[in-house]
């Protein structure tokens, strides 16, 4: 075989096994619970990118629990109201309510919920 096709060929092998490493370990790490891994102590359960970025990780859990009943609104509710109160029970409620949101905003993850 020549050089240059034994080197391309280990070069690409290569570049496809990192790409899949890196791939595993996200899903492992699962840093915005995008795809609801489990979480084991020392590795995934701190995850402090998911309260830093609210708006994407609501977005992942809205569409991965699938809730029946959504709390939105601006950070007043997000700290006043409970999704798991007892009047709130058997609904499935999620609490998707964000620091500063607008009105377009509400209305996208509404329209999210929806689908």
């Amino acid at each position: 075989m020549q050089p240059e096709r034994r080197y391309l060929r280990w070069f690409f092998a290569n570049v496809v096994g990192l790409l899949g490493a890196t791939a595993i370990l996200n899903i492992i790490v699962d840093p915005y619970g995008a795809f609801g891994t489990r979480h084991v102590e020392r590795v995934n359960a701190n995850k402090p990118d998911f309260t830093e970025q609210l708006r994407l990780t609501h977005a992942y859990a809205l569409e991965r629990l699938k809730p029946r009943c959504v709390l939105l609104g601006t950070s007043r509710t997000g700290k006043g109201l409970d999704p798991g109160h007892p009047a709130l029970s058997g609904l499935e409620c999620y609490n998707a309510a964000l620091p500063s949101i607008n009105l377009y905003e509400m209305r996208r993850y509404f329209s999210m919920r929806r689908r």
